[in-house]
């Protein structure tokens, strides 16, 4: 058993740090990019940069079955997934950097970025299961899947954890050099059950 989590380490390791980097973007660095000099509203900007979350990730999980129809699914499958993984971390890195020193004037371009991302780690996630135990007997392979699949509850709860203080000191230091932007997508105050939503 230990030869197969030696074997699962690498795939292991990319969908746990691509994952990481997908979450954290979206749940602690993002909800501090808003920009009230666009038609949409603040607080609905966060709404659009969860749609580019969830559509580049269907689509990001889906390539290999819709290149399939062609029948060139093979031609596209990745073996080393850390590359794609290495993108991930790099969006991530580049979005604080853009959060902290306020670079970006609109949310469109945090909406593409937040797309590409996902979609990356959409395509780590797919050819991670691909790529876990490869050449091993059925049940060998259905072990190493099984242990992929710790790959993505373990990164979205250590990302739950690391975004309670990541998403603060962003929204700190954008109030104290920043004071005439937006710095939040959410609302700081109460639900108040006399507003409406729409």
């Amino acid at each position: 058993m230990t030869r197969l989590v030696w074997k699962s380490q690498v795939p292991f390791m990319a969908l746990f740090t691509s994952s990481f980097s997908k979450q954290l973007l979206v749940g602690g660095v993002v909800t501090t990019l808003a920009f009230d000099n666009t038609s949409v509203a603040p607080r609905n900007q966060y709404l659009f940069y969860m749609l580019a979350l969830g559509c580049g990730d269907l689509l990001g999980r889906a390539y290999l079955g819709i290149l399939s129809l062609c029948e060139i699914e093979q031609k596209f499958r990745i073996q080393k997934t850390w590359i794609l993984t290495f993108v991930n971390v790099i969006f991530l890195f580049s979005m604080v950097f853009v959060s902290w020193f306020r670079l970006f004037s609109s949310f469109y371009p945090v909406f593409a970025v937040v797309l590409v991302n996902s979609f990356l780690s959409g395509a780590v996630c797919v050819n991670s299961f691909h790529n876990a135990g490869e050449g091993l007997t059925v049940s060998e392979k259905r072990f190493c899947r099984a242990l992929m699949t710790g790959a993505l509850w373990s990164a979205n709860t250590v990302v739950s954890l690391i975004s309670l203080h990541t998403e603060v000191q962003l929204r700190r230091h954008c109030l104290a050099f920043h004071p005439e932007v937006v710095c939040y997508t959410r609302s700081l105050t109460k639900w108040n059950s006399s507003e409406h939503c729409v």
